[in-house]
């Protein structure tokens, strides 16, 4: 399943951790650290994402700003650290609730 959406993500930047004046530490979220957090950053077009919602995590991040909320990282994270952050303790795809219904 894809998620059709009305941006186009690109991927993290790999050097995103040394980078703390683009992607500077903004909090903290059920035990990691959150980078970029209420910061509009551009998509793969240049253009704003819709959201300010930061890049979530180190060694296993996820840019929740350009994530299309499909859950297919679920279905194959070989370290199993991914569930619904708005559906709690569930995982994988049809299980999402897409944050931006609604809007």
């Amino acid at each position: 399943m894809v998620r059709p959406v009305d941006f186009k993500p690109k991927p993290i930047d790999v050097d995103f951790l040394n980078k703390p004046s683009e992607y500077p530490i903004t909090g903290k979220h059920q035990g990691h650290e959150v980078r970029a957090e209420g910061i509009q950053r551009l998509d793969a077009d240049g253009k704003p994402y819709p959201t300010k919602l930061g890049i979530h995590g180190t060694q296993v991040a996820v840019d929740w700003d350009c994530c299309i909320a499909d859950g297919a990282c679920m279905d194959v994270c070989p370290v199993d650290v991914f569930e619904w952050a708005l559906n709690p303790g569930k995982k994988g795809t049809g299980n999402d609730l897409w944050p931006l219904s609604g809007e």
